[in-house]
């Protein structure tokens, strides 16, 4: 699934007025223009968001931290959802957390979502994403 569609879906749907909208590598920036360039939100995406498969892992779970004291709850870490609820021991899911939001993705772009912390030094806002619904249109996607 291209992950441009779910970042495309965030934008216009989380609830803010966005003027500008830039990606850097993973990390997609929401600034308003009328406050000093300063991002409002911050999104980053990855495989390895509460999924411990290689080194970026490592990057990631360390930058978090940093980028939470900075941010607080206006920083989101996006990941797929490959691990069953009583099987991902880096995830601490909060079923309250963005419900609203969440159900409206549900039902009008038919994403799974589910939210909580990445259980790691500054415990992050997370949304892991079931993609398996997607993978027999991937290439129209």
């Amino acid at each position: 699934m291209d992950i441009s569609y779910i970042l495309y879906f965030l934008c216009v749907k989380f609830g803010a007025n966005y003027y500008l909208c830039c990606s850097i590598s993973n990390i997609l920036l929401f600034m308003q223009i009328d406050k000093n360039h300063s991002p409002d939100y911050v999104f980053e995406t990855s495989w390895e968001v509460c999924n411990k498969v290689g080194g970026i892992y490592t990057v990631l779970s360390t930058k978090a931290k940093s980028l939470q004291k900075i941010y607080k709850d206006n920083l989101f870490f996006i990941g797929p959802d490959v691990l069953k609820e009583s099987e991902n021991p880096w995830f601490i899911e909060d079923k309250g957390l963005h419900k609203e939001w969440r159900n409206f993705a549900k039902i009008n772009q038919g994403l799974h979502i589910r939210a909580g912390r990445w259980d790691v030094p500054g415990q992050p806002i997370v949304f892991l994403i079931k993609f398996d619904q997607f993978y027999e249109s991937k290439n129209e996607i």
